[in-house]
């Protein structure tokens, strides 16, 4: 346990660094990267940690088993359905992210400028969203083969390569450089855990994985815009909440029905457990 202790403690140091530098960057920095910071936070602990925390005891039990290639076929479902959830919303979030930060923070003391500033770390942020979710499925993983050290060892070379990035970015990017940093290092520090997972227990078929992710990730980017000509066509019309909600709304509709005919099993996989989850509720209606 104490090997995860010290990977928390490190994720934590890293979050100070930052808060520490954006207060010497501009007067309500620290604000702007928190808020920006938790926003990305909500996303990655509502759908990311639910996903991963739904597969993890199967992943520990096949670790437990020793069924490598049970285990290696699961952890590749676990990080397409995860796919199929985060890059949506990262590229949503890169789009909107100043109507959203407008939304929900828009008011009183916090003007146009906290608004800029924090919808500017919040699109960064966004860029490493991928990166962040896939982290968190794989430190699980190492934790499911009795590993807590590779964690630790990853998180570090974050938080070092995010120091430097910081000092790198910042005076360019000001706030939206820390944000950046933080994202670099988190797709960096996902690189790596993916090479040490290999060196421990061998190939884990990341071509079908790529080809899957691309797929999505073209699907994705067709959507935001989607979403951005019905925003931007209807912003005179409706309320900015109302619209914001309907414009997303309809994306991940439109985002949901494409991918729904693509050939990539675990959306097949999901489709088909929705449909008996469907067929249970109305048994159990009746």
């Amino acid at each position: 346990s104490f090997p995860a202790m010290l990977g928390t403690s490190v994720a934590q140091i890293n979050l100070l660094i930052d808060r520490t530098l954006a207060s010497q960057i501009t007067v309500g920095g620290i604000t702007a990267l928190t808020y920006a910071d938790n926003l990305n936070l909500a996303i990655l602990g509502i759908f990311v940690l639910s996903i991963s925390s739904v597969f993890y005891p199967n992943i520990s039990k096949l670790a437990a088993e020793n069924a490598i290639e049970s285990l290696k076929k699961a952890l590749s479902t676990v990080l397409i359905v995860v796919s199929i959830v985060v890059l949506p919303g990262t590229f949503m979030i890169m789009i909107f992210s100043e109507p959203i930060v407008q939304v929900l923070y828009g008011r009183g003391e916090f003007n146009s400028s906290a608004i800029e500033m924090t919808s500017n770390a919040l699109f960064y942020y966004a860029f490493g969203l991928l990166g962040v979710s896939y982290r968190e499925v794989l430190t699980k993983t190492f934790y499911s083969l009795q590993d807590t050290k590779t964690p630790v060892i990853n998180a570090t070379l974050a938080m070092i390569l995010n120091i430097i990035l910081n000092f790198l970015l910042a005076p360019f990017l000001g706030i939206g450089g820390l944000a950046l940093a933080s994202s670099i290092s988190m797709i960096f520090c996902t690189f790596f855990m993916f090479i040490s997972l290999r060196k421990k227990i061998g190939q884990l078929g990341l071509r079908y994985l790529l080809f899957s992710v691309l797929k999505l990730f073209i699907v994705s980017i067709m959507i935001g815009l989607l979403s951005k000509f019905i925003y931007s066509l209807l912003i005179n019309l409706l309320p900015p909440i109302i619209n914001l909600i309907f414009a997303i709304s309809v994306g991940i509709t439109v985002y949901f029905f494409i991918i729904s005919f693509m050939k990539i099993d675990e959306i097949d996989m999901m489709i088909t457990e929705l449909k008996k989850r469907w067929e249970l509720r109305k048994k159990n209606k009746l």
